[in-house]
């Protein structure tokens, strides 16, 4: 007879290329600790360094209104021209074999440094994180971060065909480079500085430059050396202005935070690990919108802790039976304890269910909404309009449940969101899975 593990093993897909991920991560993690030699240049696993890349969609950039709503758009048109009705999108990639990575409905994007990062102790940190702007239309582009600098890259160069020497006149005068590679092909790279600012080329890749660890980490750990490297990102603004052919720009702005990422059973983006996750993760950049991202109130105050048998994603439902996808993450708590809206919204339902107990969703606008499980009591019926942090509910064990606690999801035009990617840096530094 096979045990639940098997069943969740052999029943949930995996996407392809995540086993090998996982493994190379599982082996780097074991790695931490143990001095190695310092080596100028990383290389390895085909995954590569992941890029960012801001695509121009369809979709009208506003600032959110007070209650989280969308507000004013923050494009400027041209004299006499109608509003530009194009926004900035994320998509990453792993440079080396192109595999892409959705941001998560939230506008969050995570990003590991991969292995094709490389530090000189003249020139610092080349961290592998790319960007890539890619629009209509574009006619000159702004970066700019307010910590480190940006450098170009170029993966298939070719020395022999002098194209080496093309690519570093194409360069701003007197920016560094470094080259490495076979006599067929190899990757260039140049400093930039802390700001870009030059005619738009939709083949230009910008990386992140960090400098100031010492030759000394280095040698002593180059993983522990290089970690730090990109923590000095921690905490730092991307700006990206995009000026157009028709006189309009738009601007947005995106704050990043560093750490180990979670690897998703499930295939969705990565996203920051929380403490006592002991699931394989990378080490990164998350990435979000400062104006594009809505963000969640903790819903039982004072009960932090998530439960490490119940995460988002595939699970082996209660009970030791076939596995299923829980949709949710459980938030244990006496019975009793008082649930708060995670932020203001209308209540769209107020009900019982055999599997959810007693139940809530609310309704923020744009498609977002928020459930509540397992309640032992509901405060509050449909139709009610309710502000971030009032009480709503309390903690129960109503409906198929194993003990008490809150079930939270969070779903976006109706498709279940993994509801971390809904807590900003501060919430999520007070979480643990236990």
């Amino acid at each position: 007879m096979k045990n639940p593990y098997q069943n969740l093993t052999e029943t949930i897909p995996v996407p392809e290329g995540l086993e090998g991920r996982v493994l190379a991560a599982a082996r780097r993690k074991a790695e931490r600790r143990q001095p190695r030699p310092v080596r100028r240049i990383f290389r390895g696993a085909v995954c590569g360094a992941l890029a960012l890349v801001f695509v121009l969609g369809t979709l009208t950039l506003r600032e959110p209104g007070p209650d989280g709503k969308s507000g004013e758009s923050q494009v400027s048109g041209g004299a006499g021209s109608p509003p530009l009705a194009l926004s900035f999108g994320l998509t990453a990639y792993a440079a080396e074999t192109g595999e892409t990575t959705l941001p998560n409905a939230n506008s969050g994007l995570a990003f590991s440094m991969g292995e094709s990062m490389r530090w000189t102790e003249r020139e610092g940190f080349f961290t592998g994180c790319l960007l890539q702007v890619t629009g209509e239309g574009i006619r000159h582009l702004t970066l700019a971060l307010d910590r480190g600098e940006f450098y170009r890259w170029d993966s298939s160069l070719d020395p022999a065909a002098g194209g080496t020497e093309a690519l570093w006149l194409s360069w701003q005068d007197g920016a560094e480079a470094s080259f490495s590679g076979g006599a067929e092909k190899g990757q260039g790279m140049a400093r930039l500085g802390g700001e870009v600012s030059e005619a738009y080329d939709p083949e230009a890749r910008y990386g992140f430059w960090t400098s100031g660890v010492s030759s000394e980490a280095w040698r002593e750990d180059t993983r522990e050396a290089a970690y730090a490297s990109v923590d000095q990102l921690d905490g730092a603004t991307l700006t990206v202005t995009a000026e157009f052919e028709d006189g309009s720009s738009q601007t947005k702005i995106y704050t990043l935070s560093t750490g180990f990422l979670k690897i998703s059973a499930s295939g969705g983006a990565l996203l920051p690990q929380l403490e006592g996750d002991g699931e394989a993760s990378l080490y990164g950049i998350y990435t979000v919108d400062q104006a594009g991202s809505r963000w969640f109130r903790w819903p039982v105050p004072g009960n932090n802790t998530i439960r490490l048998s119940a995460p988002y994603g595939p699970r082996t439902a209660p009970g030791g039976k076939a596995a299923s996808f829980h949709d949710g993450i459980d938030i244990p708590a006496p019975s009793g304890t008082g649930i708060t809206a995670a932020a203001s919204g209308t209540v769209k339902e107020a009900a019982f269910d055999a599997k959810l107990g007693h139940y809530l969703v609310l309704d923020h606008g744009d498609g977002l909404e928020t459930l509540y499980a397992h309640c032992l009591s509901l405060g509050v019926k449909a139709g009610d309009r309710v502000e971030a942090g009032e009480r709503i509910a309390a903690v129960g064990s109503t409906g198929m449940s194993t003990g008490p606690h809150l079930h939270f999801g969070v779903r976006q035009e109706g498709a279940p969101q993994d509801p971390t990617a809904y807590f900003d840096s501060g919430v999520r530094a007070t979480l643990s899975v236990k």
